[in-house]
């Protein structure tokens, strides 16, 4: 450190991961990001997001994490593709847990939850 700057402070332009105001960063901006494509916010939890286009799609984020349930498989692959656009994101398949929850499908592909505690 250069004598006399030990008085300076550096001025933060984003958030970064970790900071109390992030998560509020991160969601306003997958918010923004999401309601272009047609989501809408629920009202009953911030963290929820819906559309009922042609086919009900839901995403519910937790953390930095995604779900989406969609009736429709090629809708909800438009939907991945155009969120990789906008976030570094990376597809982990099919889902078998979330948030402590045991997703288990079918041969019909009904998902069946189970709770793992």
């Amino acid at each position: 450190m250069t004598p006399g700057e030990r008085h300076l402070v550096c001025k933060l332009e984003k958030s970064l991961y970790g900071l109390k105001q992030s998560s509020r960063c991160w969601n306003k901006a997958f918010g923004e990001s999401v309601e272009k494509v047609g989501f809408t916010q629920a009202s009953a939890d911030p963290c929820v997001f819906i559309t009922k286009k042609d086919t009900l799609t839901i995403i519910a984020i937790h953390v930095d994490d995604l779900m989406i349930p969609a009736k429709n498989i090629l809708e909800m692959q438009r939907l991945k593709d155009s969120l990789k656009l906008q976030f570094k994101m990376k597809d982990m398949g099919e889902l078998h847990y979330y948030v402590r929850v045991c997703i288990v499908q079918d041969k019909e592909r009904k998902q069946v939850y189970r709770h793992q505690g």
